[in-house]
């Protein structure tokens, strides 16, 4: 008959093939969601790649923190912080 052509038009088997393609796809559809919200911030992740340590110091916050820690002199300070203002 010609009708049946591949068990049935699947040609390995065919029944069983189905869920686990559906199981997969329902598994990419769930991971996608999940990165969705973690990208976004929503899940606690802090943002894009979960790095909430980041601080929106200025300029011449970090150029204070930097004297105040002996990483610069006086006189490189003074001379930043006119090239700041």
């Amino acid at each position: 008959m010609m009708w049946n052509w591949f068990n049935g038009g699947w040609g390995f088997g065919g029944w069983w093939f189905m869920p686990i393609i559906m199981i997969v796809v329902l598994g990419l559809i769930i991971w996608g969601v999940v990165m969705l919200f973690r990208r976004a911030g929503w899940a606690g992740g802090g943002g894009c790649c979960g790095n909430s340590n980041v601080t929106n110091d200025s300029a011449l916050e970090i150029l204070k923190r930097r004297y105040a820690s002996g990483e610069i002199s006086k006189e490189e300070f003074e001379e930043k912080k006119k090239g700041l203002v």
